[in-house]
């Protein structure tokens, strides 16, 4: 009977292990789904050329930031963008860009947590 609190115990850590990856599994999915949206209609309003910055700006916000992804997935579905432009790697993260003739589109990705931060757009050749 002494093995009982002992074998709840072992069950609870399995279970809560268990539940913590599927947790952490389903969150990366979120954000993989996210992310390949967020270029899918990136791609889209980019070829229409829209004619404010805020409208991308506005599209930007239903996805991004974004928490917990996987960074290989992350760059690439951006690198399958059509108006994928560069990565840059810093020490701790990476800057994805992406550009038409009239916009410059960029975010943070941290290399330690998948982290996406710093979202932004601004016209090609000056800040807004």
């Amino acid at each position: 009977m002494r093995t009982l609190p002992l074998a709840s115990a072992c069950i609870a850590f399995v279970c809560a292990t268990a539940f913590s990856a599927y947790s952490e599994e389903s969150h990366v999915s979120i954000c993989s789904q996210r992310v390949t949206r967020f270029v899918t209609d990136l791609d889209q309003l980019l070829t229409e050329s829209p004619r404010s910055v805020m409208t991308i700006k506005n599209m930007m916000q239903r996805y991004l930031p974004a928490q917990g992804c996987d960074v290989a997935n992350v760059i690439a579905v951006s690198n399958a963008s059509k108006f994928f432009n560069q990565l840059n790697e810093y020490d701790l993260l990476y800057v994805i860009i992406f550009q038409s003739s009239d916009f410059l589109v960029m975010f943070g990705l941290k290399k330690d947590t998948g982290d996406i931060e710093t979202p932004s757009a601004r016209v090609r050749g000056r800040f807004l």
